[in-house]
């Protein structure tokens, strides 16, 4: 029994923590060229962490495969509010296929906020709701 508790012990250390961790697609939003998509996504890693929204361009017919590639927000301790997913409302709007902008409250945490994505350009407005 004991060289099973320490075989599944090594095994989840070495896989780590995304895991465990689900997500669930609250938008997905085509580019106007339908080669790509953003897909807007709650993650959830468990009881110890609270909801992020979590937004990845990815090649049409792609799905999540883990994190965000593009953004990672979540609500700061309730200062910005909550939408459906739990975490942070986040609106997609392409602008043309190389472009897309991305839209949340001010109050949002961010943990991760990159501008180009596989070519195409992301551009990041904060409401001041």
């Amino acid at each position: 029994m004991r060289r099973i508790a320490v075989a599944v012990f090594a095994l989840l250390s070495t896989t780590g923590c995304d895991d465990l961790c689900g997500n669930k697609v609250l938008t997905d939003v085509a580019s106007p060229d339908v080669h790509n998509h953003a897909v807007v996504f709650e993650r959830d890693c468990g009881a110890t962490t609270g909801f992020s929204t979590q937004v990845s361009i990815l090649p049409a017919g792609r799905a999540i495969a883990d994190g965000g590639n593009v953004l990672i927000v979540d609500d700061d301790h309730g200062r910005a509010p909550t939408g459906l997913g739990g975490g942070p409302s986040v609106a997609v709007r392409w602008i043309d296929a190389r472009t897309v902008e991305l839209r949340y409250d001010r109050r949002v945490q961010v943990f991760k906020q990159d501008t180009v994505r596989d070519g195409i350009q992301v551009r990041f407005v904060q409401d001041s709701q």
